[in-house]
């Protein structure tokens, strides 16, 4: 295997496992919406919320919601498995940024979508006020060697960073469910069978569920905020790259992060696969 450092480097998958039946009953009681149709509540300029809960909780949530939103449908699938693929840099920078709560902040992937097949670097940046902005690029061909082919793109948006001083640090692989609002300018996305992987090993979080509202800034109408405090969710910071890190990369300060990993432990079973010949 490439060494982790290396800039053209790839990191090993744990293998995927598809939905269960279960799940797919949950999704068939929403309204459908095509990919194209959902281009409307793209939201590249917003603010997000995120919630944690357990997949045995899940049908409780999803009950409460198909009056309000409906599911992404691509190719008769409503769960869509992605692979998001993070860079950073050797001394981890943008995981200390957010480790170290500084507001301006960013991150740099590429993301694989299963079902459609497209792959896109993203870069997703945070300014100062908590609004979030996505800026992303389709790009074919090897995407471990995408940030140093889209320099020109990354430098438009990141001026100060020099894509060859990143690398691939971690692997986030999971099934997602998409909802898009049907009145209201608004996502939530469900993310289950999380799966993350480095060179030396991989986790899995199993029974655990990322929420993830996201919403226009302007918007302050939103019926899963309702929902969520009927059920007695609360929000809580929980970010799938810094926790990875946190989890397989032990020489790294984590102290920001021990409230989402106490969540873990709550929440989810982590089942933990070392890389052959990894010591």
């Amino acid at each position: 295997m490439t060494a982790i450092g290396a800039p053209h480097s790839t990191l090993p998958l744990a293998t995927h496992w598809p939905p269960g039946p279960a799940i797919r009953d949950l999704a068939a009681h929403f309204l459908s919406i095509s990919l194209a149709d959902t281009q409307r509540a793209a939201l590249m300029d917003r603010v997000e919320q995120k919630y944690l809960t357990s997949l045995a909780s899940l049908g409780e949530v999803l009950r409460l919601l198909p009056a309000h939103y409906q599911a992404l449908e691509i190719e008769g699938e409503r769960l869509q498995h992605y692979v998001s693929v993070y860079h950073d840099t050797t001394d981890f920078a943008m995981y200390l940024a957010h480790h170290n709560g500084r507001a301006r902040r960013c991150k740099v992937r590429t993301r694989q979508y299963g079902q459609t097949g497209q792959t896109f670097l993203e870069l997703k940046l945070r300014d100062v006020t908590g609004r979030t902005r996505k800026e992303r690029v389709a790009v074919t061909g090897d995407a471990g060697s995408a940030v140093i082919r889209q320099t020109p793109f990354v430098q438009a948006h990141l001026p100060r960073l020099t894509p060859t001083s990143l690398a691939p640090t971690l692997a986030v692989q999971c099934d997602r469910l998409t909802l898009v609002g049907r009145t209201h300018d608004e996502r939530l996305t469900f993310d289950l069978h999380l799966t993350l992987s480095a060179a030396r090993g991989a986790c899995s979080l199993d029974g655990l569920v990322v929420i993830e509202l996201k919403r226009a800034a302007s918007s302050s109408v939103s019926p899963f905020r309702a929902v969520a405090r009927h059920l007695g969710l609360r929000e809580q910071g929980f970010s799938k790259y810094g926790v990875g890190c946190a989890l397989l990369y032990p020489h790294l300060k984590r102290n920001a992060f021990k409230p989402a990993l106490l969540s873990l432990t709550r929440l989810a079973q982590v089942q933990w696969q070392a890389t052959a010949g990894s010591n």
